[in-house]
């Protein structure tokens, strides 16, 4: 009865929306979460779309310490229904000026990479920086200058992303910033190194992250969530400098720690995932590794859908993990069917030139050759060869 009446509230509360901000109404955030999945269940667009421009109501599901799963739905589906949410709330929050506290639009930032409009989010952060006075609060300003190097190697912009590191670096110290774990920001150098084939370097900045946040067990003043950040980051470096053990260790950590902050239906537990499933693969734990990344997929597809960067990457790793797992049957029809789901997702969102194109465009030549090889028809496996050499050199 009770559930049956805060239903039918909600339900009134979404058909007169604007009535109930404009008379000054709040709802708590359990609520809100509620009003979002009644939107999203009644197709009304529109109502969502007054909910993500009602800035306090915004910023209240922005704030929540575990965002849910429907917020993120709901930005996608804006975007699914031609309407650049994300671009909207940048201008928006650009425009206002100070008008909001930056320890706020720094949320919005970490939410807009956590859907995975990092250009949006790169934009926002960047104004944030050039506005915030060298005198103000040292940690925002710290994390904003971290979260650029994480949207400019999310964008491969990685001068500008080895610039905002050399600024954090400079500013940074060790006295004034205790409330601040530079091993965040050390994480995110040793993942421009790894994104740039620097393993070496990577393994060394990796070091130097995980020193910071166990001292010697985990900071408590880290956040959880930085500090999945930092592990799967190291854990990935490790894989490519063939220190398994330390690898799996940190990522299997990683991944328990996600499971109990975000979730084990939440996109923030599936990225673990695919980083966890990197480290399957790189162990030769091949069918665990598609098991893993399947699952991973299931979420990101569940919440982003196919007009967002984060399906591609997701089908992309699966399809490589696939073609792994049935090299010895050759039978390549799933990992095909991920890689072409993932170029025509890059496809849609990505600029002709943008570096991304390369890494999908490669691993369907290389499934094309296998499928040459075992081609009987001569006219088809010419085909299937010429196709496969054009998209190498795409």
């Amino acid at each position: 009865m009770v559930q049956g009446l805060q239903k039918l509230c909600i339900d009134s509360i979404s058909r007169h929306w604007q009535s109930f901000i404009s008379n000054g109404y709040q709802l708590p955030e359990v609520y809100l979460v509620d009003l979002l999945d009644c939107c999203m269940e009644n197709d009304r667009i529109s109502v969502l779309h007054q909910i993500f421009h009602s800035k306090e109501t915004f910023l209240q599901l922005v704030d929540a310490k575990d965002r849910s799963v429907a917020l993120y739905k709901s930005m996608q589906l804006l975007i699914d229904s031609d309407i650049p949410i994300h671009e909207e709330l940048t201008d928006l929050f650009i425009k206002e000026g100070k008008k909001t506290e930056y320890s706020r639009l720094i949320k919005v930032c970490e939410f807009l990479m956590e859907c995975g409009w990092y250009k949006a989010a790169g934009k926002l952060l960047s104004h944030l920086y050039r506005t915030m006075s060298p005198l103000g609060n040292r940690y925002n300003i710290l994390i904003a200058l971290t979260h650029l190097i994480s949207t400019n190697i999310a964008e491969c912009k990685f001068k500008r992303a080895k610039d905002a590191f050399v600024k954090a670096n400079t500013f940074y110290d060790p006295l004034k910033d205790k409330d601040f774990n530079v091993g965040v920001l050390y994480a995110e150098e040793c993942f421009r190194h790894y994104c740039l084939s620097n393993f070496n370097e990577a393994d060394e900045w990796a070091d130097r992250a995980l020193s910071e946040i166990f001292l010697p067990q985990i900071s408590e003043s880290l956040p959880t969530c930085l500090c999945i950040t930092v592990l799967r980051r190291a854990a990935k470096v490790y894989i490519n400098t063939r220190r398994f053990d330390r690898a799996e260790a940190l990522i299997r950590h990683a991944v328990d720690l996600a499971a109990v902050l975000y979730g084990t239906s939440h996109p923030l537990y599936a990225d673990t995932l695919q980083d966890y499933g990197f480290c399957l693969l790189h162990l030769d734990l091949v069918s665990e590794c598609v098991v893993v990344y399947s699952k991973a997929v299931e979420i990101i597809d569940s919440v982003f859908g196919d007009n967002n960067m984060k399906t591609a990457v997701a089908h992309e790793d699966l399809a490589y993990a696939t073609y792994v797992y049935d090299y010895n049957n050759g039978n390549y029809a799933k990992s095909l069917e991920h890689a072409e789901r993932s170029i025509a997702i890059v496809n849609n969102l990505l600029a002709p030139d943008h570096l991304l194109h390369a890494s999908t465009s490669r691993l369907r030549a290389l499934i094309l050759e296998e499928l040459a090889f075992d081609e009987i028809n001569t006219r088809r496996k010419d085909k299937l060869l010429r196709e496969g050499t054009y998209l190498i050199s795409f």
